[in-house]
């Protein structure tokens, strides 16, 4: 704004000059001539003045119309920049804003992804202790199943000695006649069932 006026005020003392400086001249040159034209210089003067008077009129509209085109075209490139920065600072602040919940977001994802690790470590150490339970049971099972397979065939075993020890002892002392005389009682008995 203030250069538009500065320009204006320019242009009115670049105009003031050329004016002073052509009356001035005319002057000096109709003192010069002598004094016979006198009503010649004024009418020289008057003619200047005219011819200031309408350059003035036609190009003062003018630069006032470029001036004021100026001024405004200004006016409106400050405003568009002035909008224009507030925009900016608006998708800058929503762009923060974003940056700001996409950092949160991101934190939310991996305390989840932790938790959920923990929670799966959690869950294959259970399974894992289970797993171990059940093969102990199943060990101890099958301990105890090995132990009553070895205590029966030490059973197995042991009457088989005895029943081989008890023949050999019974051969020994068991004479015929025991013989035919323990037939006899067993056939006995058997007839009476």
């Amino acid at each position: 704004m203030n250069r538009v006026k500065g320009q204006v005020l320019s242009f009115k003392f670049l105009l003031a000059s050329c004016i002073l400086q052509l009356a001035t001249s005319t002057v000096f040159a109709a003192a010069e001539g002598g004094h016979e034209g006198g009503s010649d210089l004024i009418w020289r003067v008057i003619n200047f003045a005219v011819l200031v008077g309408i350059i003035y009129f036609l190009l003062a509209k003018k630069l006032k119309n470029f001036l004021q085109e100026r001024r405004e075209s200004i006016k409106k490139a400050l405003e568009e920049a002035k909008a224009a920065k507030q925009e900016a600072e608006k998708k800058y602040r929503e762009y923060d804003a974003k940056v700001a919940l996409l950092d949160k977001k991101v934190l939310e994802i991996a305390n989840e992804l932790k938790a959920e690790g923990i929670a799966e470590r959690d869950r294959l150490v259970a399974d894992a202790q289970r797993a171990a339970e059940k093969i102990k049971e199943q060990a101890r099972i099958t301990i105890e199943q090995e132990i009553k397979k070895a205590k029966e065939n030490i059973k197995a075993e042991l009457a088989g000695i005895a029943v081989i020890m008890a023949e050999e002892i019974l051969r020994k002392e068991i004479k015929p006649d025991d013989q035919e005389r323990l037939i006899k009682e067993y056939l006995d008995k058997m007839r009476l069932h």
